[in-house]
C-alpha cells in the first residue's frame, strides 16, 4: 500500500471488508497514471469533436454521431468526477483542477438539459459548450507541468 493514500483510506469508517476494498480500489485507480491518461485522451477527443459540431453544416450527416460521442464523453467525465469524489471526498474541492472540472461537467450537464427540454433560448445557451472546451487548458497545464518534472530530473539525474 502507498504510504501517501494511507490517510485517505483510513478516514473512512467501514462496515465491511468489501467497502474497504473497493474504497481502496477507486483511490488507487483515480491516481493511477493510466486513468489519468485515459481522461487527457478523452478532453483531446472531446475537443475535436467539439470543433467538427460547430464547424459542420448543419445537414451534416456526421451530426448526429459527434452529438452522441459528445453525450458519451459527458459521461465519462461524470464518471469521473464520481469516482473522485468517493476516493477523496473531503480533498475534492481543495484541488483547483478538480473544482475546474466540477464546473465545466456542471455547464455541460444544464446544456444537455436545457436541449432536452427544448427551450427556446437554446441558442443563448449554445455559449456553454464553448466553455467545455476548456478543458483542454487542463491537458496542456498537466503537460506542460509533466514536462517541466522531466526537465527538472534530468537536471537532477545527469
Amino acid at each position: 500500500m502507498d504510504p501517501a493514500l494511507t490517510p485517505y483510506i483510513n478516514h473512512r469508517r467501514s462496515n465491511s471488508l468489501w467497502e474497504t476494498n473497493f474504497h481502496t480500489f477507486v483511490l488507487k485507480l483515480t491516481v493511477h497514471k493510466w486513468f489519468g491518461g485515459f481522461i487527457i485522451t478523452t478532453i483531446f477527443l472531446n475537443t475535436i469533436t467539439l470543433s467538427l459540431l460547430v464547424s459542420l453544416p448543419p445537414s451534416d450527416p456526421l451530426i448526429p454521431f459527434v452529438e452522441m460521442s459528445d453525450l458519451v464523453f459527458l459521461g465519462i467525465y461524470v464518471v469521473e468526477f464520481l469516482l473522485k469524489m468517493y476516493a477523496r471526498p473531503r480533498s475534492y474541492f481543495l484541488n483547483g483542477f478538480n473544482c475546474f472540472d466540477f464546473f465545466i461537467v456542471v455547464v455541460s450537464l444544464v446544456e444537455v438539459l436545457i436541449d432536452h427540454i427544448g427551450s427556446s433560448n437554446v441558442g443563448t445557451f449554445k455559449i456553454l459548450r464553448t466553455i467545455r472546451t476548456l478543458r483542454v487548458l487542463r491537458s496542456t497545464s498537466i503537460i506542460g507541468a509533466l514536462q517541466w518534472i522531466r526537465d527538472h530530473h534530468r537536471g537532477i539525474v545527469g
